[in-house]
């Protein structure tokens, strides 16, 4: 056992909650920066921002310092601090020429108001820096409803976001057009020179939907050159890992040339929150809407649920349902078993079912919902996407549209999301 490891064991607690407090306050807290690499001609086009806590003490590695915060429940105040001190030290290094700041953020943080003692630091980044925000599937999985807010805060603010480790699971590329990143983190494992059948498919998913959204891919964790040439190979356009550079204090490269911002993102997310338009709503926009009985309803439901099982990728299965929906008789099985298909299932409704959907995201619709009476289901995924949502009519019909937009299927999916209760 390390001299370290036995400080850190021996330390009480009340002095490493204090310890805590003074890196919140500003004391201790530094910042180290990563180059991200245009692959193409060796320019630096980025950093990111990476925290660490005072030297030698039980809180000097990233994970120890959340991991306190997480136990003392200021997870946000840690969050908030080591952001702002990632713009005070860019800024401080001196005027950012052509390049990005990399900044990794809790979804809870970012739908808090920035701490009195940091808005100056936060006017100034808004300003002054060319922010992106890293975000990781495991926020959209745990608590989807503060992810989905944040987005639409990050688009409203013009920054831009990136999805961190990016096919390390199903669940990543599964909610990539749920997240709709300007920059997708390629996980460092894809750059294997030998790749299993599981991660071939995963990495096609991944440039597919990079060359149909225009999004950058980004290769983390380049170390060989080796490494590098598969990341070209694969289509990726920026790189990032110790080949380029270690994580040090930041010193501007006032050589770097500017890049152009990534792509305008489709502006669908904010006007979602901001007019609260229901699922049906949004479908209906690509999609033209007819007349149907429950029993084909029910007939619509079911076949989203098979697509959801032969689904080539993992993807995100999402229903709403209340206590008049006409769902399938054997509905509670088919979702039971998908759960171990799907990188996500999530279920809305007014009268939530029984135990028998273990490991199923269940949530309540809240009171004053305008589409509690629709009946929505939505399979979204990187080459997947189809959508049913049914509003009743006063002859015992149902008003139905059914589609297979993509951006509109997303849009829906953030706005069921919006509603779904985080894990816990």
């Amino acid at each position: 056992m390390t001299l370290h490891t036995l400080t850190a064991v021996s330390t009480p607690t009340s002095l490493v909650g204090a310890d805590l407090d003074a890196v919140i306050s500003g004391r201790g807290l530094r910042m180290l920066f990563q180059p991200i690499i245009d692959l193409r001609d060796n320019t630096v086009v980025g950093h990111e921002a990476l925290a660490r806590g005072p030297v030698g003490s039980p809180m000097e590695t990233p994970d120890a310092m959340f991991a306190l915060a997480r136990d003392t429940g200021r997870v946000t105040a840690l969050d908030w601090a080591c952001r702002c001190e990632a713009f005070r030290s860019s800024l401080h290094a001196g005027p950012p020429v052509g390049w990005r700041l990399f900044v990794n953020a809790e979804p809870p943080a970012l739908n808090t108001p920035c701490p009195p003692a940091m808005i100056g630091d936060w006017v100034r980044a808004h300003r002054e820096l060319t922010v992106v925000v890293e975000v990781t599937e495991r926020a959209l999985l745990q608590r989807p409803a503060d992810l989905v807010r944040a987005l639409v805060t990050l688009r409203e603010l013009g920054w831009e976001i990136a999805l961190d480790d990016t096919g390390a699971n199903d669940a990543s590329v599964a909610l990539l057009p749920v997240v709709q990143p300007d920059i997708v983190k390629l996980d460092r494992p894809l750059l294997a020179a030998v790749l299993s059948r599981h991660q071939h498919g995963t990495l096609r998913a991944i440039v597919a939907y990079v060359e149909r959204s225009g999004a950058r891919l980004l290769a983390e964790g380049i170390e060989t050159e080796g490494e590098l040439r598969r990341a070209l190979e694969m289509g990726a356009s920026w790189g990032q890992g110790y080949l380029f550079g270690r994580p040090a204090p930041l010193v501007h490269d006032q050589a770097c040339r500017p890049h152009p911002s990534a792509p305008p993102r489709p502006a669908e997310s904010s006007w979602e929150m901001q007019a609260d338009p229901t699922p049906f709503e949004l479908l209906a926009r690509s999609a033209p809407t007819l007349l149907t009985t429950a029993e084909d309803l029910q007939g619509e439901i079911a076949a989203i649920c098979q697509d959801a099982a032969a689904a080539p990728q993992a993807a995100v299965l999402l229903l709403c349902v209340n206590s008049s929906s006409p769902v399938p008789p054997n509905l509670s099985a088919d979702l039971a078993a998908l759960q171990q298909a799907c990188a996500l299932v999530v279920v809305l409704s007014d009268s939530l079912p029984g135990t028998s959907l273990a490991g199923v995201r269940l949530s309540a619709l809240p009171d004053g919902v305008r589409w509690s009476q629709q009946t929505t289901a939505i399979l979204l995924g990187p080459s997947t996407a189809r959508a049913v949502s049914a509003t009743p009519t006063d002859d015992g019909r149902y008003e139905v549209t059914l589609s297979a937009d993509a951006p509109s299927i997303a849009a829906a999916a953030r706005v069921l999301l919006a509603r779904t209760a985080p894990v816990g």
